[in-house]
């Protein structure tokens, strides 16, 4: 009898430490869940700035190459080649090209041109007021001219664009006296 009671207490005990190890097994397989989505979390906030830092880098490398690209624009506006011999036409027409491939390159990059046109009304987030010019033919802070374009990378204005505005003779006058 003896050795059936051992027995049972055996088995009691080996069923005492599987149910521990089960009990163990559960709480590291819970870790490791909690591991991994931990894990994965950090993944994605590598991700989110990962990709901060290389907008930043392009916006810093946008506001050094819009300069450039305002100059360049207003150095073609300039280039005639109406009266020009033919080897002054090829190399205006090489600039051309030049500028074409700038500016594609700086679009697949993201960089875009704030649309705003003569007629549209002022908007004081992408435009900059250079100048007021009094008009009652049309709507006060109507776009009359666009004086220098604009340029945004995804959502940041990196440069507005100047426009002169519309503004009632009225209103002017009032403000003068102010």
């Amino acid at each position: 009898m003896k050795s059936s009671i051992e027995k049972i207490q055996n088995l009691q005990e080996d069923l005492l430490l599987l149910e521990n190890d089960n009990k163990r097994l559960k709480e590291i397989e819970e870790y490791a869940f909690k591991l991994k989505a931990d894990f994965e979390h950090f993944k994605q906030i590598a991700q989110k700035d990962k990709k901060r830092a290389y907008d930043n880098a392009t916006i810093d490398l946008f506001d050094k190459m819009i300069p450039v690209l305002t100059n360049f624009e207003r150095a073609m506006m300039y280039m005639k080649i109406d009266n020009a011999n033919k080897e002054t036409q090829m190399i205006v027409k090489g600039i051309q090209m030049i500028y074409q491939s700038f500016i594609m390159t700086l679009e697949s990059e993201g960089l875009t041109e704030i649309k705003c046109t003569p007629g549209t009304v002022y908007d004081p987030f992408e435009q900059e007021i250079s100048e007021q010019i009094e008009d009652d033919s049309c709507e006060e802070h109507t776009v009359l001219e666009v004086v220098e374009k604009g340029f945004k990378f995804k959502q940041t204005v990196l440069k507005p664009a100047r426009v002169k505005v519309s503004v009632k003779k009225n209103n002017t006058e009032s403000e003068r006296t102010e």
